[in-house]
């Protein structure tokens, strides 16, 4: 009996290091999924901030004055027209009165300004009646003046080109000239010298009669330099006279016609002499109406401003109601009772609640994947499951520099009830949409941005492969090169071992 009993634990025994070792030789099973093609939208999620379309901010124009009232609330609904704030308007109303007493007096002033101009021009008229004479005597004075001047400077130009004759660039062209024609003549000496040469060895008969002609041509065409020459420097030295004679008599003639304008401009100071106490009367009266006159312009000037005053003060107390440019919203509220309202400062802020659009912060790495017109998704705990379709209207032109992120809109495609302002959403901009391409899941490759990787199950063995991916959506990646259609993708690369035998597990969706 007790033999029995060891011999069944024994068999138990030995049942199970076989089943052991059974399984130790079986391959490990390793999940896999099977590469298929799909459609596949590849989106950048961001979360925004509705704001209205339609808002503003409310602020007063008439300058500093205290608030009487404020007669609205933050989330108040008000209609275009309707009055906001009340300001105290006694200030205004002083500042008015002054206006308009200030604009009488100034007409008071233009008044009597014009009384004085107008004594003043007649005055100035019986002047001139009495030195209608004298003009005639002055216009023919300054034209004497201006005679005399430009027949000096005349003068002067006459005397530099008669001097520059004498001396100047014409001089140095006729010594050239001569230099040539003794160069010239040594020249055509040679040349002759040569011909009798040539034709004693001619003679000789050591030169042919070609050798004698070039000898013969060489003298004619030196002669004929020579006489060229001669002929220059002639017509040069000829002319060079008949210029300097010309330039005299211009000199002559120049300095004749300003000692004549110089008398004649003497004779008409002298009688111009005897008319000094009327020409200083005219010049007197001439200034005092002209004085008149300015300050008749200073007071037409003065009165303009005063208008101007008067018509600024009106208008500050006619805006001394605060009221709503257009339907909408009380957003914000920046003013009570007794403050003093600055000029342009906020006092309450009013937004469209019709008309609503996201903002979005959008981190500048992923800039260039948002482009005006790009269409997005809109979506909100408010609206449950519902979704609301858009597009990118507005990307700014700078980055904040603090936050690193660019500021974009998005208009919603639809109105809903309940979306108001500045609720959050989440927004997924749509980069792209590839139609039948080839995804692998996420978690199966490794070292994605930098040199992905990924492996495949071959032969029963997990082999490493060089891959090229783009940014599929949050769960894919597209495979651009380095894989096919059907092969079989190991989902947790990092658990796999490489060196074992592998039993491949096909699921449908990556776990996890």
């Amino acid at each position: 009996m007790k033999f029995g009993k060891l011999g069944v634990s024994a068999a138990v025994v030995v049942a199970a290091v076989g089943f052991a070792l059974y399984k130790r030789s079986q391959p490990a099973a390793v999940e896999v999924v099977k590469l298929k093609r799909q459609d596949i939208t590849t989106t950048l999620a961001v979360t925004g901030r509705l704001e209205a379309v339609n808002r503003t901010s409310v602020a007063s124009t008439t300058g500093s004055a205290r608030v009487q009232k404020v007669l609205v609330d933050v989330g108040d609904r008000v209609v275009a027209g309707q009055t906001l704030v009340l300001l105290d308007t006694r200030d205004l109303q002083d500042a008015a009165a002054i206006a308009k007493a200030d604009l009488a007096f100034t007409r008071a002033d233009l008044i009597r300004a014009k009384a004085q101009t107008e004594g003043s021009k007649q005055g100035s008229m019986l002047a001139q009646l009495a030195l209608r004479d004298r003009t005639v005597l002055v216009t023919e004075r300054d034209r004497l003046k201006a005679q005399v001047r430009s027949l000096s400077e005349k003068r002067r130009q006459t005397l530099a080109a008669f001097d520059r004759i004498k001396s100047g660039a014409r001089s140095e062209t006729v010594s050239a000239a001569e230099a040539q024609v003794a160069a010239d003549q040594s020249a055509a000496m040679l040349k002759e010298s040569e011909l009798k040469r040539a034709k004693r060895l001619f003679d000789e008969g050591v030169y042919s009669q070609s050798q004698l002609d070039q000898a013969q041509a060489a003298k004619d065409q030196a002669a004929a330099q020579l006489s060229a020459s001669i002929s220059q420097a002639e017509a040069l030295k000829s002319g060079r006279k008949e210029d300097i004679r010309e330039a005299e008599a211009s000199v002559k003639e120049v300095e004749a016609n300003l000692e004549g304008a110089k008398a004649n401009l003497q004779t008409a100071e002298l009688a111009l002499k005897n008319r000094t106490s009327e020409r200083q009367a005219a010049e007197s009266t001439k200034a005092q109406l002209n004085v008149n006159q300015a300050l008749e312009e200073a007071g037409r000037s003065q009165i303009e401003a005063a208008e101007a005053r008067l018509k600024q003060a009106k208008s500050r107390l006619s805006q001394s109601s605060i009221v709503a440019p257009f339907d909408g919203v009380v957003t914000a509220r920046k003013i009570e009772p007794g403050q003093v309202a600055a000029a342009g400062a906020t006092l309450i802020e009013l937004s469209s609640p019709g008309q609503l659009r996201v903002r979005l912060d959008v981190d500048e790495t992923y800039l260039g994947e948002v482009f005006l017109g790009q269409e997005a998704v809109v979506s909100a705990s408010a609206l449950g499951s519902k979704q609301i379709a858009g597009k990118v209207s507005e990307i700014s032109s700078a980055a904040d520099p603090t936050r690193g992120t660019v500021e974009v809109r998005v208009s919603l495609n639809e109105l809903n009830p309940k979306l108001v302002s500045q609720m959050t959403v989440d927004v997924n901009l749509i980069v792209a949409k590839r139609q039948n391409a080839l995804v692998v899941p996420r978690q199966s490759v490794t070292n994605a941005e930098s040199n992905p990787a990924a492996m495949v199950l071959l032969n029963g063995k997990a082999v490493e492969r060089r891959i090229k991916v783009v940014k599929g959506d949050e769960t894919h990646w597209v495979v651009l090169e380095g894989m096919d259609d059907g092969e079989l993708v190991v989902l947790n690369p990092d658990q796999t071992p490489k060196d074992k035998k592998l039993k491949a597990k096909v699921v449908e969706e990556p776990k996890g």
